[in-house]
């Protein structure tokens, strides 16, 4: 498995003991490199997140101050990772339509390790897929930039020179081509030139 997306994990429970439990869920895994953070209470977890960056919040309800659905409603309004509530079985139906709607990932207590791992790699997938998605979207953005500033400057040399777009277009493309740099760079020169 590559490097994981997965760089810090925020535990979450009432049970000192559920960070012994996920360390030897993960051993022998690609997520056992991942560094956890433990925190027995929602008030603590908060107090975490005001300093420290978290890719996946892992959340054992109940809590000892609430029932942990709230919190990790809070964790992904943050928009800074996925969350995943452990609950017993019979919370788990009113828990069901709330954590779908919030976009929380639900498993049941006791939760084994094929269950743990499970979750972590399709985390780790959803994750994976997203990075894809924003590195695509800034290579759009960069590429939607660039054809403005070319745009802008094909403009001001059908308006400062008289050329025709396809002209101008043309000059672009030759004066990147002879000085072998980008027709961004020409553009931007261009700009610089003439739009005041």
């Amino acid at each position: 498995m590559p490097d994981s997306t997965l760089h810090n994990l925020l535990l979450l429970s009432a049970d000192p003991a559920f960070l012994d439990r996920f360390l030897a869920q993960t051993a022998d895994t690609p997520f056992a490199q991942v560094p956890c953070t433990f925190a027995g209470s929602c008030a603590q977890a908060r107090s975490l997140l005001a300093d420290q960056h978290f890719s996946l919040c892992i959340a054992e309800a109940p809590l000892a101050d609430a029932l942990g659905l709230e919190f990790c409603r809070e964790f992904l309004g943050k928009r800074i990772g996925d969350a995943l509530l452990l609950a017993e079985e019979s919370l788990l139906h009113s828990l069901l339509p709330r954590a779908l709607a919030a976009g929380i990932g639900l498993l049941p207590l006791p939760c084994g390790r094929i269950d743990m791992l499970c979750a972590l790699s399709r985390v780790e997938a959803s994750q994976r897929s997203l990075a894809a998605l924003r590195q695509e979207n800034a290579d759009l953005l960069r590429r939607m930039d660039t054809l403005r500033t070319i745009d802008r400057a094909k403009y001001l040399l059908m308006q400062y020179l008289g050329m025709s777009e396809a002209q101008a277009h043309r000059y672009i493309e030759r004066q990147a081509m002879n000085l072998r740099v980008s027709k961004k760079i020409i553009a931007e020169h261009i700009r610089k030139t003439y739009d005041n």
